[in-house]
C-alpha cells in the first residue's frame, strides 16, 4: 500500500502483511481482523547477511596442473638409479681400497687394487650418467610446467604457395 511508517485502516477479515526493504529480510504475516477493535502492528526489518562470494577455485586462474610428461618422469627415475648405483660402487670401491691395504702378499695387493680401481672408474661413470639424466630431468620438469598448449596444427596460403606446420611436445 506505500511506504513506511503507514496508517490506515483495513475491512475486517482475513489480510496478508508483507513488508520488504532492499539489504533486509522481508517479513510476511497473516492476519484475521475482527469488527470490534483496532490492531496495531509494530514490524522491525533484520539487515540480511552480506552475501559472500564463494572462494575461487584452486585452478581458476592457473588454468589446469600441469601434468609431468613420461619422459620427465623417465628421466627422474634414471637420475635416482645412477646415482644409487654411482654410491653402491664408491662403497664398495672403499672396501676393496681397505682390502689391499689389509693384503698380506704382493699378488693380493694387486687384485684388490685393480678391483677398486676397476669400482672406482664404474662409479664415476654412474656419476656422470647420474648428472646428465638430473640436468635433464630438470629441463623437462622446466618444460613441462611451463607448457602452454599441446598440439598445433595450422594451414596457411599465399599467392604462389602454400605451407602447413605442426607443433608440439613428447
Amino acid at each position: 500500500v506505500g511506504k513506511s511508517p503507514w496508517t490506515g485502516e483495513l475491512p475486517p477479515g482475513r489480510h496478508r502483511i508483507r513488508v520488504e526493504e532492499d539489504g533486509y529480510t522481508n517479513y510476511e504475516r497473516e492476519l484475521l481482523l475482527g469488527p470490534d477493535r483496532a490492531q496495531d502492528i509494530d514490524v522491525t526489518l533484520k539487515p540480511e547477511a552480506p552475501k559472500t562470494t564463494p572462494p575461487p577455485a584452486m585452478n581458476a586462474d592457473r588454468g589446469t596442473e600441469p601434468q609431468i610428461s613420461v619422459w620427465t618422469w623417465t628421466a627422474l627415475g634414471v637420475t635416482t638409479a645412477a646415482l644409487a648405483t654411482s654410491l653402491v660402487f664408491e662403497l664398495s670401491r672403499r672396501g676393496a681400497e681397505s682390502d689391499a691395504e689389509d693384503a698380506p702378499t704382493q699378488l693380493e695387493y694387486q687384485d684388490a687394487y685393480a678391483s677398486m680401481e676397476s669400482r672406482q672408474t664404474t662409479s664415476r661413470i654412474f656419476l656422470g650418467v647420474g648428472a646428465v639424466a638430473a640436468l635433464t630431468s630438470g629441463v623437462l620438469l622446466y618444460l613441462d610446467f611451463n607448457r602452454e598448449g599441446d598440439t598445433k596444427v595450422g594451414f596457411g596460403c599465399l599467392p604462389g604457395q602454400c605451407a602447413a606446420f605442426a607443433g608440439g611436445h613428447f
